[in-house]
């Protein structure tokens, strides 16, 4: 079900359908209730295609949202994001016990349709993944930041978005244009990848994978061990931006767009750019040595070339840690390739579903 696309010229066939699988396909083991929502816009004067889903923000804004104060948050969460604990649950017989489970099962359906919605919706992909670490026992702050992103969403329904006026090819441009230059965009496949090193938990992983001008792979991700320096975690993410890098470039060639050179991949972490060009440059990082030969394996075979940015150009910087407003801003929309223009016809798109609803 999930991996098909169905096209369809009434909303009221498409509604029948959708009611169709929903109850063709409902897992009769859980409580969990699983739409296929998302919509297929071709904007052909713009020359983008998007797959957003603003009837799903609509229904989740009336469902989770209801009695609550709607804010329009301009950022998708605040720093205190990052001091999320797990709940605490009163004990068995304590009167506060039932309302709390209740809370978390509400907060659990949430944080499941915000992990969906984060597919298209990567704004929200580093808070989801963040408080995902609770959701063994949510808290309510956790639960409130699930229901601020949600606020977000709905008043800035921007999801990622393919092409544009300019491109008219997937090949690489040589040399590269370079993110975030005064060049035209890069429509062929790069990708980047950052780290964010972590004194109490483990560490993060973020990376994205670019195509057409817009973000086809969009990785957040704790990483397995509790590093101890930051270039350990940098090469972990190298690691990690090599195995998604040989999967995006075997799906291209299975697609009859072979990638004839290799990927170009942006990091801001120089030790990790140097130790996957030179097999002398290890020296003393023997704990390191395993995945660094991977890196080294990846720039031997030809599949990608690591590439030296700045810290403020990479966009993958967004999936680590929190950010303020304007770093934070810049990197989603260059992740989801958002204008302006763009903005405001997916708020148009948004303002008649929630016409379409109030009306009845």
């Amino acid at each position: 079900v999930d991996d098909k696309v169905m096209i369809v010229t009434s909303i009221k066939i498409m509604e029948f359908m959708v009611e169709t699988l929903r109850v063709a396909w409902v897992c009769t083991y859980t409580n969990w209730r699983k739409v296929l929502g998302w919509d297929a816009v071709i904007d052909r004067e713009d020359r983008t295609v998007t797959f957003e889903c603003p009837v799903v923000l609509e229904q989740a804004k009336r469902r989770f949202l209801e009695g609550e104060i709607m804010l329009t948050p301009k950022h998708v969460t605040t720093p205190s994001l990052m001091d999320i604990t797990i709940g605490d649950v009163p004990p068995e017989g304590h009167p506060d016990r039932p309302s709390y489970l209740a809370m978390q099962s509400d907060g659990a359906s949430l944080l499941g349709l915000m992990i969906w919605i984060s597919e298209n919706y990567t704004q929200a992909l580093f808070v989801t993944r963040w408080i995902g670490r609770t959701a063994h026992c949510l808290s309510p702050e956790g639960v409130k930041f699930l229901k601020y992103a949600l606020m977000h969403l709905v008043a800035h329904p921007y999801a990622t978005h393919w092409g544009g006026t300019a491109c008219r090819s997937l090949e690489l441009s040589t040399p590269i244009k370079q993110p975030y230059s005064n060049e035209d965009q890069e429509w062929g496949l790069y990708f980047k990848y950052d780290a964010n090193l972590s004194t109490s938990a483990k560490s993060m992983t973020g990376i994205v994978g670019m195509l057409a001008g817009g973000a086809i792979d969009n990785i957040c991700q704790s990483q397995q061990c509790k590093a101890g320096e930051t270039h350990t975690t940098e090469v972990v993410a190298g690691g990690t931006a090599l195995t998604r890098i040989i999967t995006a470039r075997g799906l291209l060639q299975e697609m009859h767009y072979p990638q004839v050179r290799p990927t170009p991949t942006f990091t801001d972490s120089a030790t990790s750019i140097f130790v996957a060009n030179d097999d002398s440059a290890l020296k003393r990082a023997l704990w390191v040595i395993r995945r660094v030969k991977v890196l080294r394996d990846g720039v031997d075979d030809g599949e990608f070339e690591p590439i030296k940015i700045p810290e403020e150009d990479n966009a993958s910087d967004v999936y680590t840690k929190y950010l303020v407003f304007q770093k934070w801003k810049r990197h989603s929309d260059f992740i989801n390739n958002m204008t302006k223009t763009r903005e405001d016809k997916a708020l148009a798109r948004m303002a008649l579903i929630v016409a379409a609803y109030d009306k009845g």
